[in-house]
């Protein structure tokens, strides 16, 4: 629950330390380093912030928010090519290896982008409506129709043999 006091001008005025702005020199690293696939952690690590400050600014900045968004699913589309690479490189020795990586990778592409790179596969209609089966065409084969095709082929296939009785 956040206080707020009574300022000068009669309006609540929040008590506490104020937000501060994202700063925008660590935005565009952050962001750029997760459009190149590299986790999260990683680079909190190497800009020496803590994920919940990552949480904040995501939290109270609309557009950083959806420039991570939109970093997350481009990162997600390098993994993917990344372990196509690895799945290229990979030798009988380091096959687990190789493996244990593209499973990973794919895993981690999944969840940033379920659309693009999930394994779900959802079945529907237009819009997500339910399939509608509909059956085409007579359900029974007309016979009188049939038996007349095969009795025509049967005539046909006595005029090509030869005839053996002479």
């Amino acid at each position: 629950m956040t206080k707020k006091a009574i300022g000068t001008n009669g309006k609540a005025k929040r008590i506490g330390r104020p937000i501060a702005p994202v700063p925008q020199d660590m935005v565009d690293v952050l962001l750029l380093a997760l459009y190149s696939g590299r986790t999260l952690t990683g680079v909190c690590e190497e800009l020496d912030i803590s994920l919940s400050l990552v949480s904040k600014w995501k939290s109270k900045d609309e557009a950083f928010r959806a420039a991570f968004a939109c970093a997350r699913v481009a990162g997600a589309a390098v993994m993917v090519d990344l372990a196509q690479d690895v799945a290229d490189n990979a030798n009988s020795e380091n096959v687990q290896v190789a493996r244990l990586r593209v499973d990973t990778l794919l895993k981690r592409a999944a969840c940033f982008a379920p659309a693009q790179f999930g394994t779900k596969v959802q079945l529907g209609g237009d819009g997500g409506a339910p399939i509608k089966i509909a059956a085409t065409g007579p359900t029974v084969p007309p016979t009188r129709d049939l038996l007349t095709g095969i009795r025509r082929l049967a005539g046909m296939a006595e005029e090509l043999m030869p005839d053996d009785e002479e």
